[in-house]
């Protein structure tokens, strides 16, 4: 069965088409609609469509930008458009996405089920090549291994939709929609390839090493009892926590399960006792760091293992405590709480986050803006009205910005900030202002949760083509570019 994805700004073409997909019978379902394309992009990150069904002519975003976008987190889909009217410098930008097929409205019933006979036909032509894939797995088990770990890490986040289940199940050959996860928490990690050879002799098992635990799915029934016992031959002293069987769209909940009973079976006297030190480490990190990445990889990884140790809200609480250090510190650096005014406060932010995304995201944001209120702390023969413009750029930087309105805000003339900039940063006040903005872009594209139109507007931008010029001209090359590098990197 192959998902599909409608998008137009007309609820009855989406009714339309939603009809006719339902009457082409069980080889397809609707995965979800949308009126435009910032809405596609969500409903896409939670159902991955196998076709998507793209109205061009849509307010703000349009149907070939968003199928742009799209293609990064899905090159696989197929993508076939819908318009109004036909125009060749549309099909000319459509032709480089790779678009499917094109469909003129008004669509006849048979035009509709002929396009979309021939996507099932192509998609058929993929799973071919997938299970012919499959059949040379050995050959590349880098590639296996990568597809396990993603599973596993999915599993403990999120129940799995249907696509993503059966396309799990062909890439491992699982033969049942159930399984049991189960986690092993060891202060001897080495014993871990022992219990997945223990484990794998028995049972048709998934494995995978994250943060210090190893995580199993278990796709074969299995007496829990039996399965905790091979585990403790292999690693004596080691917290086992078994979770119940579930169906797929329920395994979160196995391993919620599993994750729960690790720490109840293990004292928290006996976990990681270097907890304190990473903080230690990390505040000293963030205290010394120049840009915003500089601390990024210390601060994530505490905050990963602190939300692995505990509970979603217990670690949302030490988040709070951790924040609150980090910007009493920088109240002491600066001799002032005043700094901290343009701050959102951690602990009303903390309380709204609901997942582990979301946190990263935010954390992320706050980190940044930290560490550049510190930078702004590191000489002390800056003026005064300088120190005051830097902190109102870093915490106003996505509003509109002037000079003159920037000048007065500082009490003082325009030509004597901007003399200001040119003598004490050897800038400019546009670079400086583009400068900070570039700085939030990139984390933006880092984070790769927003389109390039969003990240926009959310650093200050009003016309996104503006905002790629000047991204290409100061850091040497585009926004499309600079996350297609990361993404690769890391």
């Amino acid at each position: 069965m192959y998902s599909v994805l409608i998008v137009d700004d007309e609820e009855p073409v989406l009714e339309s088409y939603t009809f006719l997909v339902q009457e082409a019978g069980e080889d397809f379902t609707v995965c979800g609609t949308a009126r435009s394309g910032e809405q596609a992009l969500a409903l896409a990150q939670r159902s991955r469509p196998d076709i998507v069904l793209m109205d061009i002519a849509m307010p703000g975003m349009d149907g070939l930008d968003t199928i742009k976008e799209l293609q990064r987190s899905f090159p696989e889909t197929l993508y076939i458009l819908s318009t109004a009217y036909e125009r060749f410098d549309l099909a000319q930008r459509a032709i480089p996405l790779g678009v499917f097929s094109y469909l003129v409205k008004p669509v006849s019933r048979k035009r509709f089920m002929e396009t979309l006979q021939q996507a099932r036909k192509h998609l058929d032509q993929q799973e071919d090549s997938l299970t012919h894939l499959l059949n040379e797995a050995h050959t590349n088990v880098e590639i296996l291994a990568r597809e396990e770990r993603e599973f596993l890490l999915r599993i403990t986040r999120e129940g799995l939709d249907e696509p993503s289940w059966l396309r799990y199940q062909r890439l491992f050959r699982l033969n049942s929609d159930q399984g049991t996860v189960a986690v092993v928490a060891s202060d001897e990690p080495h014993r871990y390839r022992q219990v997945e050879h223990q484990v794998d002799l028995r049972f048709k098992v998934i494995c995978t090493e994250h943060l210090g635990m190893l995580i199993l799915f278990v796709a074969d029934r299995i007496d829990p009892s039996r399965l905790s016992s091979l585990i403790e031959e292999s690693a004596p002293n080691a917290g086992v926590g078994i979770g119940s069987r579930r169906r797929f769209d329920e395994l979160h909940l196995s391993a919620r399960e599993a994750l729960d009973a690790v720490r109840d079976v293990t004292p928290r006297e006996s976990r990681p006792s270097h907890r304190q030190e990473q903080l230690t480490v990390l505040r000293k990190a963030v205290a010394r760091a120049q840009t915003g990445t500089d601390p990024c990889r210390i601060c994530e990884e505490y905050w990963t293992a602190v939300f692995a140790e505990y509970t979603f809200d217990e670690a949302k609480a030490r988040m709070v405590e951790l924040f609150t250090l980090l910007i009493s510190d920088l109240i002491t650096r600066a001799g002032t709480a005043d700094i901290a005014d343009t701050l959102p406060d951690p602990t009303i932010d903390i309380a709204a986050i609901t997942n582990k995304d979301d946190w990263d995201a935010w954390a992320g944001r706050m980190l940044a803006r930290i560490v550049e209120k510190y930078a702004t702390q590191v000489d002390p023969q800056r003026p005064r009205p300088l120190q005051q413009a830097i902190h109102y750029i870093a915490a106003n930087y996505e509003q509109p910005l002037q000079l003159t309105s920037l000048a007065e805000y500082c009490e003082v003339s325009p030509g004597y900030l901007s003399r200001l900039f040119s003598e004490h940063l050897d800038t400019t006040f546009n670079d400086y202002l583009n400068s900070v903005r570039l700085d939030a872009a990139e984390e933006l594209l880092r984070e790769n949760r927003l389109s390039i139109k969003e990240i926009a507007y959310n650093t200050g931008y009003q016309d996104p083509n503006y905002f790629s010029r000047i991204f290409k001209r100061l850091r040497g090359l585009s926004p499309t570019t600079y996350q297609e590098r990361w993404i690769h990197e890391k």
